[in-house]
């Protein structure tokens, strides 16, 4: 019989402080909700890591989110009506709070789809309204490192292989010409798109000692990878 490991199959079948909100008072380790079974058509060994009643996911599937020496592996989950970073352990399946967020106002969003890692440290990056914050896998310490100006939208992050920076796009914010909810059905992307919004690569130093421009056009940039 074929093992698919690790294969993250997610509970998505079962529902569709400081300046960055963290109260790591509050934060909860829950034990394994690991299902094992196997595919129907191809007999493949299938291990489900999550089944709380909710939506949970990985990082997006250009950004590893293993660490640890790759014995866990992060991901996003909504729970307690509120979407936070978690962290299942390969070793026991236990899963481990890493952060306590409090919701954004719509549009906004808390969400880890533009989340990375460092890959040459337990560290991880990610968007919380228009502050970047690094956060601390093992101390769970978080600070900001980037704050964007009004005016603006983010996208994904991407880490360089040395770790020493943080990579991203920025394109201005259109939603004054018309309506803009790209995380909820790609609301105004075509027209996002045709208007060609002024838009910037930014490179930010991991510990937040230093920013800087390296790209920009009139054109709307998107995902950024390195």
């Amino acid at each position: 019989m074929k093992t698919i490991w690790p294969l993250l199959v997610l509970s998505l079948f079962v529902a569709y402080s400081c300046s960055n909100g963290e109260a790591g008072n509050n934060l909860k380790t829950y034990p394994p909700e690991l299902i094992k079974r196997s595919d129907r058509i191809t007999g493949a060994s299938i291990q489900q890591l999550t089944n709380y009643k909710g939506n949970s996911h990985h990082f997006y599937f250009t950004n590893p989110g293993w660490f640890e020496n790759d014995q866990k592996l992060l991901f996003s989950s909504d729970r307690n009506n509120r979407t936070n970073l978690f962290a299942v352990d390969l070793k026991d399946y236990s899963i481990q709070q890493l952060t306590e967020l409090a919701p954004l106002p719509l549009i906004q969003e808390v969400e880890f789809f533009s989340a990375c890692k460092n890959p040459v440290k337990d560290e991880a990056f990610y968007w919380y309204g228009p502050e970047l914050i690094s956060l601390d896998l093992i101390t769970l310490q978080s600070s900001a490192i980037f704050k964007l100006d009004p005016g603006w939208n983010n996208s994904m992050t991407s880490c360089s292989a040395d770790g020493r920076y943080v990579y991203f796009s920025i394109s201005e914010d259109l939603s004054h010409l018309f309506e803009v909810d790209v995380l909820r059905g790609y609301v105004g992307f075509k027209e996002t798109w045709e208007a060609k919004p002024q838009s910037k690569i930014i490179r930010v130093a991991s510990d937040g000692s230093s920013s800087e421009v390296v790209f920009e056009e009139k054109y709307w940039i998107g995902h950024v990878n390195t």
